[in-house]
């Protein structure tokens, strides 16, 4: 029932980024109206100012779920590190936005704002998390890997090793097909393909696939999804990795 279930709602990445936001979004709202003191700064403005400031938690918090890589499926991370990952992110997100109220309103926000705020975020959020990982483990995730003999048994045995097993591999022989006629409609609900050079494929393959919702990731970054201890956050590949050392550099030489 479950992997029926899975198949009807389809979730994909915009639906975790949708659903954490309007948590996020909500909680704010109503914590200060709910919880606050009548002194609080928050209670004591414009109502429309109130809906900016949840907008902009909100906001910060799903940036920071992304960097954190809670929107791919990281079936290799184990419960308690994916809760420290959402935790973090919403902690970033309070601090983030109390500077942007005292930038304002010169008045910063109290800290049983925060403390609720953050408690229920992380509770509803964790929530959504078990939810989406329930539901796309009850649907293997169908790779192509256009890779050597000798990496595909790599990867496959530190699936084994990891005892994952949301994946189905599948190969070009297995199914009869030559690399130059792949397409979209090749395997049906074909969610990722994994390419060891740059050239395994031609600029109208990768179009077609891409248009159809289908990844094309290298064997490094597979491998870094789907096999690594942390999410891409921790990799020097990471596009956040470079901005923030560029911002470092900066910084230092400034100084």
């Amino acid at each position: 029932m479950i992997k029926e279930f899975a198949k009807f709602l389809r979730i994909q990445k915009k639906h975790k980024c949708l659903s954490n936001f309007l948590f996020a979004f909500i909680v704010f709202y109503f914590v200060p109206i709910c919880f606050a003191p009548n002194t609080e700064t928050l209670i004591l403005i414009n109502r429309s100012w109130l809906v900016i400031y949840a907008l902009i938690y909100g906001l910060s918090f799903i940036v920071l779920l992304e960097v954190f890589g809670q929107f791919e499926n990281n079936f290799q991370l184990n419960k308690l590190i994916n809760l420290l990952f959402i935790f973090l992110p919403s902690i970033g997100a309070a601090i983030f936005l109390i500077l942007i109220v005292w930038l304002v309103e010169y008045q910063f926000i109290g800290r049983y704002v925060i403390a609720y705020s953050i408690g229920i975020t992380v509770f509803f959020s964790f929530i959504l998390f078990m939810f989406f990982q329930k539901i796309s483990s009850a649907l293997k995730t169908k790779v192509l890997l256009l890779v050597s003999l000798k990496n595909s048994e790599k990867i496959k045995s530190e699936m084994v090793a990891k005892n994952n097993n949301s994946i189905e591999f599948f190969y070009l022989s297995d199914i009869g097909v030559k690399n130059d006629s792949l397409t979209s409609s090749t395997i049906s609900d074909l969610r990722c393909v994994v390419v060891e050079q740059t050239d395994q494929l031609n600029e109208i393959q990768i179009i077609d696939l891409l248009s159809s919702g289908i990844r094309i990731l290298s064997l490094h970054q597979f491998w870094c999804e789907w096999c690594s201890c942390f999410p891409q956050i921790f990799h020097v590949f990471h596009p956040i990795f470079h901005a923030r050392f560029l911002f470092t550099c900066s910084v230092i030489y400034m100084l």
